[in-house]
């Protein structure tokens, strides 16, 4: 392979899985910021594509029109001082 040409490799990533606990304090954090959103069927991957019930959250229904909005809300909300700042 030449340098300049694409690499194609997987690259894994883990991640520390959540406890209630860590969720319910997310909530708290979040909940004066985000919008409760609505949660809808999808017909179409219902039928389609997964033979089961599919439901999608629709969270760019968010004031930034962004669903990474909760996320990013609640790491910054545990930022420190100092990090929040720079």
């Amino acid at each position: 392979m030449k340098n300049n040409e694409p690499r194609n490799e997987v690259v894994a990533q883990t991640y520390d899985l959540l406890n209630l606990d860590q969720i319910e304090e997310a909530r708290k954090v979040i909940g004066k910021y985000a919008r409760r959103t609505p949660l809808v069927q999808s017909m179409f991957l219902s039928n389609n594509v997964a033979h089961a019930d599919v439901y999608l959250k629709l969270e760019n229904m968010q004031l930034t029109g962004s669903f990474k909005f909760r996320g990013a809300n609640n790491k910054i909300n545990h930022l420190n001082h100092r990090s929040r700042n720079s």
